[in-house]
């Protein structure tokens, strides 16, 4: 197919870089407006447009669950949902998915993110044949940003702690606004959620590359193994074991020779 006066394709090195170059910009971004809540006077406005749920506990989501039901089972549009390991998002699945499959029945749009990595987990593929079995969408990144669930655009839930045992509920639309804006963006870049093939042997040809990429880039941010497992929704064993193949490859001796190599290959 002809590109026409679009010019050449970029090469996979420039497209890398563009990456790094927006990562840097939302890193600033995520500063200056971390530096910005210090110095400002919160307005009695902001708060109102800003609740936070407490559950019982990380291993019990408690009421965290009862009170997203209640706001899906108001949904008139559209659900969309980035489901990453752990924590409340993953209980919300299982608990809600009821009232998720009621509104899509009823014409409601679902649009839901996993990491790679669910695609060889044989519980997630029920689900995903269940939402995708009534209508919804469901697609999957090496990684995606924390978990997430935006209710028509108009309010949106995210961990508030480290161990996402408490969520915030956001209804400030500017806020809002730009977290679907995100969620949007990655659901552009992300792949369908296959059912085939259905040999996690076969499939993991489809998407290791991608992990491993992740996984590189993740090791030259200095990421420990921990928290690039967290970030990939993989054990800290299969981390461990794809950074020894990476080492391998590379011919690195250790993780400071492989994030050499790594940098090395940015500037090339």
């Amino acid at each position: 197919m002809s590109t026409g006066s679009r010019g050449r394709e970029p090469r996979s090195d420039e497209y890398r870089e563009v990456l790094y170059g927006i990562a840097a910009e939302l890193a600033e971004l995520a500063r200056r407006a971390a530096d910005q809540a210090d110095r400002t006077d919160i307005s009695s406005a902001a708060v109102h447009n800003l609740h936070v749920i407490n559950g019982n506990g990380s291993s019990d989501p408690g009421n965290l669950n009862e009170e997203v039901r209640t706001e899906l089972a108001q949904a008139e549009h559209e659900i969309l949902m980035a489901q990453s390991d752990g924590g409340w998002s993953g209980a919300l699945l299982e608990d809600s998915l009821d009232v998720m499959l009621e509104k899509i029945t009823a014409g409601v749009a679902m649009h839901v993110l996993f990491q790679h990595s669910k695609r060889f987990d044989q519980v997630a593929k029920s689900c995903v044949h269940t939402i995708t079995a009534h209508g919804g969408s469901v697609r999957t990144l090496p990684e995606i940003f924390d978990q997430l669930l935006i209710v028509d655009r108009v309010s949106a839930f995210i961990p508030a702690n480290a161990e996402r045992s408490t969520i915030v509920r956001i209804t400030e639309p500017a806020a809002v606004r730009f977290m679907a804006e995100v969620f949007d963006g990655a659901w552009d870049r992300a792949e369908p959620f296959p059912f085939v093939p259905t040999c996690a042997s076969q499939a993991a040809s489809e998407v290791i590359p991608e992990i491993r990429e992740s996984i590189l880039r993740l090791l030259s941010e200095g990421r420990t193994d921990r928290e690039i497992a967290r970030r990939l929704g993989l054990s800290l064993r299969s981390i461990q074991a794809h950074v020894a193949r990476l080492k391998e490859d590379f011919g690195a001796q250790n993780r400071f020779q492989l994030g050499y190599h790594v940098a090395s290959m940015k500037t090339r």
